[in-house]
């Protein structure tokens, strides 16, 4: 039996469909959506309200989902669900397998293309009109001018220096209408985050995932329209007071750094002007979990004593004996550190409240080594 999945890609960059159309809503009651974290699921929580049932996959801080090994239960709480709604990128490539365990339609939503987002096996996309659409090899969606771009139905991919951008040839996408819309060979489009999967710390894509949740939610239950978009309109509303916190953060900590043990905050980092001072050969070999080089450890502890290096950033949820002597080796060299987690580590938190926290510490750190008189 053919596996008839809808792949919505919320690319890093802007919202595109891999396959045509999401089908029209004729359910009642509430939406089952599998999430494969604890944090997309806020996501939709947060959209959906009351109308949604959400399954987190993962949802405890411990368990790292690059190796997590899912459970029978996860394969009933896929099979069972209406939507499901995964990062990508490699980050959670377990899910490829319990998706394509499933017969019958299932819409897939993913904030970031990689490792899995096309590759389908010997399934094909079987649509509501009947027909089977092919994907192009190696399709890639992504702005890299960090720009967001939202795109009506059916409408051209115009961008906001007024060009339009017409996509290679041998990219096929098939909407609504009917029309198929050809894209141009090695013209693809994506945002510059050197491979890092998580996306999660980057409000713009997060902002865009929410629009894809939004747009489904209202295709699947249009009753609860209203209610979805007050509910996105929020959700959008104390998100960008999360991104005005991050200005404000970046007009401070300019032209400073950090020592980071872990690539999981870069985005953030990145956008509240911070630079990385880690040094590449140290973080590849805590990357691949292989012994760091003496010379590295040497490189880490000249840094250590740069003034210009604020803190040290960890990962709650992944840590070994090596990484815990660098942060001790920082710490005994007066530098704070800055622990942070890959999910929502407060159950009594949603995804908001686990970011302005987040924000808080980070703030709190900066301004207190850096009182507003001082100019780097």
């Amino acid at each position: 039996m053919i596996r008839k999945a809808l792949a919505l890609t919320v690319s890093v960059g802007f919202l595109t469909a891999c396959s045509s159309a999401t089908p029209e809503g004729d359910g009642t009651g509430p939406i089952k959506i599998a999430a494969t974290t604890n944090v997309w699921g806020s996501v939709v929580e947060f959209i959906g309200g009351d109308m949604v049932e959400v399954t987190n996959i993962i949802d405890q801080p411990n368990i790292d989902p690059h190796s997590y090994e899912p459970a029978a239960r996860d394969l009933l709480a896929v099979q069972d669900s209406e939507v499901v709604l995964v990062n990508g990128g490699g980050y959670d490539s377990f899910m490829d397998g319990l998706i394509g365990q499933v017969d019958g339609e299932l819409l897939v939503l993913r904030a970031v293309e990689g490792e899995g987002d096309h590759d389908h096996g010997d399934h094909d996309h079987a649509h509501e009109d009947g027909e089977e659409h092919d994907h192009a090899e190696g399709e890639e969606h992504a702005h890299e001018d960090g720009e967001e771009h939202d795109h009506a139905e059916g409408e051209e991919h115009t961008h906001e220096d007024g060009e339009e951008h017409d996509h290679a040839e041998g990219e096929e996408h098939t909407h609504e209408d009917g029309e198929e819309h050809h894209h141009a060979e090695g013209e693809g489009h994506t945002h510059a985050h050197d491979g890092n999967e998580h996306v999660w710390y980057d409000f713009h894509v997060v902002e865009e995932v929410a629009d894809q949740v939004l747009m489904t939610l209202t295709q699947l239950r249009p009753d609860s329209a209203g209610q979805f978009q007050a509910n996105h309109e929020t959700f959008v509303e104390e998100l960008e007071v999360q991104e005005l916190r991050l200005e404000a953060l970046r007009e401070r900590a300019l032209g400073y750094g950090v020592f980071s043990l872990t690539p999981l905050a870069s985005i953030m980092i990145e956008e509240a002007g911070l630079d990385e001072y880690a040094p590449s050969e140290l973080l590849e070999a805590v990357e691949e979990e292989r012994d760091i080089p003496p010379s590295a450890l040497a490189d880490a502890e000249e840094v250590f004593k740069n003034p210009d290096v604020l803190m040290i950033i960890t990962n709650d949820q992944v840590t070994d004996t090596q990484m815990q002597s660098i942060a001790d080796m920082g710490a005994d060299s007066g530098l704070p550190v800055v622990g942070l987690s890959e999910l929502i580590p407060n159950e009594e938190w949603d995804y908001l409240d686990w970011m302005a926290n987040n924000l808080d510490v980070l703030q709190s750190t900066v301004f207190e080594l850096l009182p507003e008189q001082i100019v780097n």
